[in-house]
C-alpha cells in the first residue's frame, strides 16, 4: 500500500471515529490500531492487567495507531523503501517518531501464521497456529482492544482485507480456529467497536 493511500485511510478513520467520541484505539493495515498510550506490551508469559485509576487518568487524552502489516518484516520495509524512495530515501512510516518491534513466532517456535502472530500482537500471550486470542485451555485471552474498552475509550478496526481476517479479528474475537469466520463475524457484532471498516459483508448476516 503506498504511503499516500494509507494516509487517506487512516484520515477517514480518525473523522469517523471522532464524530463518536475521543479517538483513542482503533486497528488497519491489513491492519491498524488506535489505542490509548498507557498500554504497553508485556512479555509473552503475561498477558494484559486491569490499570489503576491513576494511570487511567494520567493518559486520558493520549491516542496510539498501531499499524499492522500483514506478512510484513523488516526486509520488507526496506525493499519497499528501495523501490519508492531509493536506497538512502525513507518511507514516511519510517519516520515516525515511536517504532518499535514485537517477537510474533507461534508457541511451537516454527513459522507463525496471522492467527498466531496478531494474537501475540493482540494479548501478549504465544499461540500455537490458528488459534485466536485463546488459550491452549480453552480460556478467552484479555485483548489490547478490549482492555481499552474497560477504561471506556473509544475503539475501531480499520483493514484492507476481510474484517475477519485473523489479523484484525485477534482483537475482538476468542476462538479455536481462525476459519470459523461466522463464529468471528457474530463476536464482530456484539464487540461494541465503534468503527469498524473492512470487507465480508456476509458474516454479518443471518445464517440461512
Amino acid at each position: 500500500m503506498k504511503d499516500s493511500l494509507l494516509l487517506k485511510i487512516v484520515i477517514r478513520g480518525i473523522t469517523c471515529i471522532k464524530q463518536r467520541k475521543s479517538l483513542n484505539f482503533l486497528i488497519i493495515g491489513s491492519c491498524l490500531v488506535f489505542f490509548n498510550v498507557n498500554l504497553v506490551f508485556p512479555s509473552s508469559s503475561s498477558g494484559f492487567s486491569n490499570f489503576s485509576e491513576t494511570t487511567k487518568s494520567e493518559y486520558d487524552n493520549v491516542s496510539i495507531i498501531l499499524m499492522i502489516g500483514d506478512g510484513m518484516g523488516f526486509e520488507h520495509v526496506e525493499l519497499a523503501q528501495w523501490v519508492e524512495k531509493g536506497v538512502n530515501g525513507t518511507l514516511n512510516m519510517q519516520n515516525l517518531p515511536i517504532k518499535g518491534k514485537v517477537v510474533t513466532h507461534n508457541l511451537a517456535n516454527s513459522i507463525t501464521d496471522s492467527a498466531a502472530s496478531a494474537t501475540a500482537m493482540a494479548t501478549g500471550y504465544k499461540a500455537y497456529n490458528g488459534i485466536i486470542s485463546r488459550s491452549l485451555a480453552g480460556v478467552d485471552l484479555l485483548t489490547i482492544l478490549e482492555l481499552t474498552q474497560q477504561i471506556n475509550k473509544s475503539t475501531g478496526i480499520i483493514t484492507t482485507t476481510e474484517i475477519t481476517h485473523a489479523t484484525p479479528a485477534a482483537f475482538y474475537a476468542h476462538t479455536p480456529s481462525r476459519d470459523n469466520g461466522y463464529e468471528i463475524g457474530q463476536q464482530l457484532i456484539t464487540s461494541g467497536i465503534d468503527t469498524i471498516m473492512g470487507g465480508e459483508k456476509f458474516v454479518c448476516l443471518p445464517a440461512k
